[in-house]
């Protein structure tokens, strides 16, 4: 079959990071009107420009124009499913000590029961070079199938950050409970690369705020040990570590392990096979992992 390139709107389709294909909708000169970039069930939907067209000579069958129509149903179908799961979600901006920090906020979908009830939140911090959207849609369905409340802030790439950080994790918690009923005993710090630098802090000046942490990909740096001394209390920690990472050892992250361990903080630990540092190639599994220890930890009320 030849391809031949037009300059034309298009839509990317990318399924569980296997399958890559693009077709041009219904000759329209204008793409239907979806997000630039949206999600549902591992699917990952891009919008571009370049579309690759099908020339005359091509061997175009009835089952490829069914294949087409099939995938241009799921195009509309994805949109819909993701419209609805963006209704629960919105910007916001808390303010701390001098800090505006955006974040974003990703609730579940409650019964009328279900609304007065309080739920577990966790904050969610991303990597160097990320972006908050992108750990809500890792989380999304998850955290919608066990009723958690999503918090992304929007992280400075500015060592200056690092001080204020737990404070400021602690504001937006503190600013999305004036919208949202959050329990209390129940809030936790996910963070990965970057993030999971910053969830170390937290677990340590704000321990008895956070009941627990999960890290993927971070160790606590030689010269920043000391960190371990300021905590109030131990609060439990998971880790996430692949054989393949290429910007840390299991060696250096093990020490991490064990320097937690021998100061008295629980810790669970987990060598990933297979994996390097990208945490969104192997999402669901740690987050699933991570969540079941995560909901075991609540702070004493």
């Amino acid at each position: 079959m030849h391809f031949q390139t037009r300059n034309m709107p298009f839509w990317m389709f990318l399924w569980d990071s296997v399958s890559l294909f693009s077709l041009r909708l219904l000759r329209l000169q204008q793409p239907l009107r979806l997000a630039d970039a949206v999600s549902a069930g591992g699917m990952m939907i891009y919008r571009g420009c370049g579309m690759l067209e099908l020339s005359p000579d091509s061997d175009f069958t009835m089952s490829n124009r069914t294949s087409v129509l099939l995938s241009l149903c799921l195009v509309l179908w994805t949109a819909a499913c993701s419209a609805a799961a963006n209704s629960n979600e919105a910007s916001r901006t808390a303010r701390c000590n001098g800090y505006e920090q955006p974040y974003l906020v990703s609730l579940p979908n409650a019964s009328s029961a279900e609304k007065d009830q309080p739920l577990p939140a966790i904050v969610l911090l991303h990597g160097a070079g990320d972006k908050p959207s992108n750990m809500i849609a890792a989380w999304r369905h998850f955290a919608a199938k066990h009723k958690i409340i999503l918090l992304a802030p929007d992280l400075p790439r500015d060592p200056k950050f690092e001080d204020a950080a737990p404070q400021v994790f602690r504001c937006v918690v503190e600013d999305a409970k004036q919208q949202v009923r959050i329990d209390p005993a129940r809030v936790y710090l996910f963070g990965n690369s970057m993030g999971g630098y910053l969830a170390y802090d937290g677990a340590m000046f704000e321990s008895e705020y956070f009941a627990a942490i999960a890290v993927h990909a971070m160790r606590i740096a030689p010269d920043y040990e000391w960190i371990v001394t300021r905590a109030h209390r131990k609060t439990p920690i998971a880790i996430y570590i692949g054989d393949h990472d290429q910007f840390f050892s299991q060696d250096s992250v093990r020490k991490t392990r064990d320097l937690l361990r021998k100061a008295g903080f629980p810790v669970h630990y987990v060598e990933l096979e297979n994996h390097d540092h990208n945490y969104y190639a192997r999402a669901d599994e740690i987050n699933a992992d991570a969540w079941k220890f995560l909901k075991e930890n609540r702070l004493a009320q």
